[in-house]
């Protein structure tokens, strides 16, 4: 009987999705949790898809996304996935996630707190800027090019330098595809780190251990109270090593886009620009079907020249 009795426990966890209790987020900051998946997967960006349904505290029903993360520290094979989400109502959330092969996900709680609130994203209100919290945001901006492709400690020292107590920009202005090309033509003032977002000119895997980068370079800007924007946006057409082919492919881009969204939504101070110098090679329905497939949180732009 014992032994059936284990058995039984045995079979019932593999089937029920865990449950993750969080203690608390403050409003507008982001909560994280890690989903493994061991399944195989060719790959793993593109093969299956992890959806989540948040339900606020009043009742209001979220649908978001998670991504896959390697093994979730920056290295490009392993089984875990994440899933982030930025709440924007006080009190107690619940969520339960899934995979859309059927892989077990997960579920859990979490109390939104007013201790240790951020301002929230940022809102347009006429000509006028504005946090999600009701804040005027004035925006001081820098263009620090090369905070994502400079080497360590080079970057922290430019973002603690420009965006701290010294200067006290607030709006980092950055390329993001344009690493290899500043480093290429010599045009780079910081030794380069091999930061790139995808791997060999392919939208549909990213580089993990550069979108770890990304992640320490944004919570270091967020500590200094600073706005992320991204000078050559999504889909770009210089810096990239991708062909017109490979942009104008928008089958790809969503894959792209679904795991950049899934990472970048959910933090506070990052703004969408969606495309850089974007007449040259998309039509504007193109970019209309990406800002559709950018968050419904962000404020977004286009560079055009």
């Amino acid at each position: 009987m014992r032994l059936l009795t284990v058995l039984i426990f045995i079979t019932l966890e593999l089937f029920i999705p865990n449950t993750v209790v969080a203690a608390e987020i403050p409003l507008w900051d982001r909560l994280e949790t890690v989903v493994v998946n061991s399944r195989d997967y060719e790959n793993p960006f593109k093969d299956v898809e992890l959806d989540a349904e948040f339900t606020s505290p009043s009742g209001k029903k979220v649908n978001f996304f998670g991504f896959y993360d390697g093994d979730g520290r920056g290295g490009q094979e392993g089984s875990v996935w994440k899933l982030r989400f930025m709440p924007n109502e006080l009190g107690k959330w619940s969520y339960a996630c899934r995979f859309s092969d059927g892989a077990p996900g997960t579920q859990g709680t979490f109390t939104c707190t007013r201790r240790g609130a951020k301002p929230g994203p940022l809102r347009t209100q006429g000509p006028w800027l504005r946090f999600a919290d009701g804040t005027a945001y004035y925006p001081r901006s820098y263009y620090l090019s090369e905070v994502f492709s400079g080497q360590s400690p080079h970057w922290e020292q430019k973002i603690d330098l420009i965006f701290g107590d010294m200067y006290k920009y607030n709006m980092c202005c950055t390329t993001f595809w344009q690493g290899k090309l500043l480093t290429k033509n010599v045009w780079n003032n910081l030794p380069y780190n091999e930061f790139h977002p995808v791997l060999d000119g392919d939208y549909m895997r990213l580089d993990l251990a550069s979108w770890k980068h990304v992640d320490e370079v944004l919570e270091r800007l967020a500590s200094r109270g600073t706005i992320w924007y991204n000078f050559d946006g999504f889909i770009p057409n210089v810096g990239s090593g991708m062909n017109g082919e490979q942009r104008e492919d928008f089958e790809a881009q969503k894959v792209y886009i679904r795991n950049v969204v899934a990472r970048l939504a959910p933090n506070w101070n990052v703004t969408w620009n969606i495309v850089f110098e974007w007449w040259e090679f998309l039509s504007v329905d193109q970019i209309q079907q990406l800002a559709r497939k950018s968050h419904r949180e962000k404020t977004l732009g286009v560079a055009n020249s």
